[in-house]
């Protein structure tokens, strides 16, 4: 029987948490972006609705390509 360290899955646990953190400033950037844009061409309503539909769209996006390049936010498999 072999003992494991604590700390023996700091890897991975650290591209899981940089995954997520990439998702969430993508959805942060995109949001604030997309918001501007629906004042300018619109109002509020459009702008919020544009910002939340940008946001889910860059944390999906930016999440699968963190999946893909880091082998983060899960086993792999």
């Amino acid at each position: 029987m072999t003992t494991q360290r604590p700390d023996s899955n700091r890897p991975a646990r650290w591209r899981a948490w940089s995954g997520h953190a990439l998702a969430a400033v993508a959805a942060l950037v995109g949001a604030k972006f997309s918001y501007d844009f629906g004042l300018e061409i619109s109002g509020r309503l459009l702008a919020w609705l544009l910002a939340l539909n940008s946001a889910v769209f860059c944390a999906l996006v930016v999440g699968a390509l963190a999946d893909r390049l880091l082998g983060a936010r899960g086993d792999g498999g």
